[in-house]
């Protein structure tokens, strides 16, 4: 009875691939193997044991073997209908759909249906929100076992969750500032939790040190990664057991002091909604071993009257509160909103928090709103001598005087002397790319271990003169990584 243990296309295949596999690894023969023969055996072997499978009770020695062999090969159908979930950052939670793993597997045919519904691993990621299906989730987490849930929950669903709150490993709550008292019933109730993630509405009052700090996540002796958006209140986390922190419009001494005691961390994305008159005051925070840091400024422009936009910017002071000397990588946004006036102080607060992570060796600098520094920029690129890596975007033009900084002069180290990696998405004036050119080349032709300085791996520039263009296309010829956005 052919089929009677592989009732399906791909599980025949699968099990043939397993047994070719098996009769390559055992062939000891003197000639060299015979593909096309080994898959004949493999076929005659294989209608053998579905023949024997009528003939031989489960209980003997032949069917304990082919019992064997369908297990094997349900195992191998469970490991792919894993890698067949979709496909989501790890904060976002699955919705049911039929069109969709893992209830899409489960319609394919009887087997893959037993092979699904006995997999726990496919049925640990929900999302409750909008009217849920209270059944379904309960049918869902029937299915989950004892593994570990990614759950995402709104303010309506949060008893239905918290009843599963010690199979937490990835919670994301959508949360209501009364929301916050409910969280008192998980407390000490979450060894598994690994990922955090707590986003409140938009208008929501930011968090400031009068109000009473939520401690249902103290003891979560696992969690390893925070996200809150908006926090309507400080929250006591396990700082100390942190890797990653991401905290998105908070006030700036809320950004503090969350990352005070949190020595563990190697990620850190900030985002300030404000910076309060008493700022300066607060203590050093030490991140010993962060490896990257995001750090933006999204305080909303004040407007004078005739509508004119009056500059806000507050980045460096609150970076000017964090030393990291092991930090790798930088993203700096929202440089534009700053007085003339303000620049000094600015390059004195950004020098400062530079100088305490000398190892700076990638750099993003993103200026959404057009406007640019030039001696903004040459401030911070002073301070970051082993740069390698250097992006910026915004819509302004470059000085020749800028790149001018960064040409290589025989025996004298430029400003970034180990920088190979050049990416700078903005237009360049005419006047300035001819000294955008002879940058690259001075960079370009430096040898790969010289002492001084660098050569250049990789570049990414927007350039509107064709005899510069084609300069750089010779470099290109000769090994140069080139991207332009503008190619005559």
């Amino acid at each position: 009875m052919p089929g009677k243990y592989m009732d399906d296309e791909v599980s025949i295949i699968l099990r043939h691939m397993q047994r070719i596999a098996k009769l390559h690894a055992e062939y000891t023969g003197p000639q060299p193997r015979d593909n096309a023969a080994i898959a004949k055996q493999a076929r005659e072997e294989l209608a053998q044991e579905d023949r024997d499978a009528v003939y031989y009770p489960a209980e003997s020695t032949r069917g304990c073997s082919l019992r064997d062999t369908v297990l094997a090969i349900e195992e191998l159908l469970a490991q792919i209908f894993v890698h067949c979930l979709p496909r989501m950052p790890l904060y976002q939670c699955n919705r049911p759909s039929p069109l969709w793993a893992p209830m899409l597997l489960a319609q394919v045919s009887r087997r893959w249906r037993r092979v699904a519904l006995s997999t726990p691993r496919l049925w640990t990621s929900y999302t409750l929100l909008n009217q849920f299906n209270l059944s379904l989730f309960r049918l869902w987490m029937e299915r989950s076992g004892a593994s570990p849930l990614s759950l995402y929950a709104d303010h309506d669903s949060l008893e239905v969750v918290f009843a599963y709150s010690r199979r937490f490993g990835s919670l994301n709550l959508d949360l209501e500032p009364s929301s916050i008292p409910f969280l008192a019933a998980i407390r000490d109730k979450v060894p598994r939790l690994y990922c955090l993630y707590i986003e409140f509405p938009k208008g929501t009052p930011l968090a400031t040190r009068s109000a009473s700090p939520c401690d249902a996540f103290e003891y979560a002796p696992n969690l390893r990664s925070v996200l809150l958006k908006r926090p309507a209140m400080d929250f006591k986390l396990p700082s100390s057991q942190l890797e990653q922190l991401t905290i998105f419009n908070a006030p700036g001494d809320f950004l503090v002091r969350a990352c005070h005691g949190a020595s563990s961390l190697t990620k850190l994305y900030l985002a300030a909604q404000t910076i309060p008159a008493d700022f300066l005051d607060m203590p050093l925070c030490n991140l010993v071993h962060l490896k990257e840091m995001w750090a933006y400024d999204v305080s909303r422009p004040e407007f004078v009257p005739g509508g004119l936009e009056r500059p806000t910017c507050k980045i460096a002071t609150l970076l000017s509160k964090f030393c990291c000397p092991a930090l790798d990588k930088v993203n700096i946004g929202s440089l534009p909103r700053l007085l003339q006036s303000d620049h000094a102080s600015f390059q004195s607060q950004i020098s400062s928090f530079l100088t305490c992570s000398p190892r700076i060796t990638k750099l993003k600098i993103t200026d959404l709103m057009g406007e640019f520094y030039e001696d903004i920029i040459l401030a911070i690129l002073a301070h970051c001598p082993a740069l390698e890596k250097f992006e910026t975007r915004h819509h302004s033009e470059f000085s020749a005087a800028f790149f001018k900084r960064l040409t290589y002069v025989a025996g004298v180290a430029p400003l970034c002397p180990r920088l190979r990696s050049f990416n700078t998405r903005c237009a360049h004036a005419l006047e300035s790319a001819p000294a955008f050119v002879e940058m690259v080349a001075s960079r370009w032709r430096v040898v790969d271990d010289d002492a001084v300085a660098a050569r250049l791996q990789a570049i990414t520039f927007s350039c509107h003169h064709p005899s510069c263009t084609a300069t750089l296309d010779g470099f290109a010829a000769e090994g140069l990584a080139l991207t332009c956005d503008y190619w005559p």
